[in-house]
């Protein structure tokens, strides 16, 4: 069903965005793949391409923390930047492109079958 598809792949994508503070994108994609590749073989129902493009963008997307891409860090010391800096402005930013990224995954899966 829609719902539960909507559900698994927001849940796909916040559990990359977690991992993602922390650890670099090719880390979170590499210990979240197999997850999904499980979730669709225990629900046929879930479209494979949808999450695994839900997966891409979300680990390539840690705006709320200077720890999970290097160029974050790279910035902190010539801009000033504090931890809590990333964390303030970067949340919004990651609720947007998380609403954005579910909605058009999810409208792609239903256009492309």
């Amino acid at each position: 069903s829609i719902s539960s598809s909507l559900s698994v792949t927001a849940m796909v994508y916040a559990l990359a965005v977690f991992l993602s503070m922390f650890i670099n994108n090719s880390a979170t994609v590499a210990i979240l793949g197999p997850m999904i590749l499980s979730l669709v073989k225990a629900d046929p129902t879930l479209n494979l391409k949808g999450l695994t493009w839900t997966l891409v963008y979300a680990a390539g997307s840690c705006f709320t923390t200077p720890l999970g891409y290097q160029t974050n860090l790279m910035v902190c010391p010539d801009g000033k930047y504090e931890f809590q800096d990333f964390c303030r402005f970067g949340a919004l930013i990651q609720l947007v492109h998380m609403v954005l990224t579910v909605a058009f995954v999810m409208l792609a899966v239903n256009i492309t079958g």
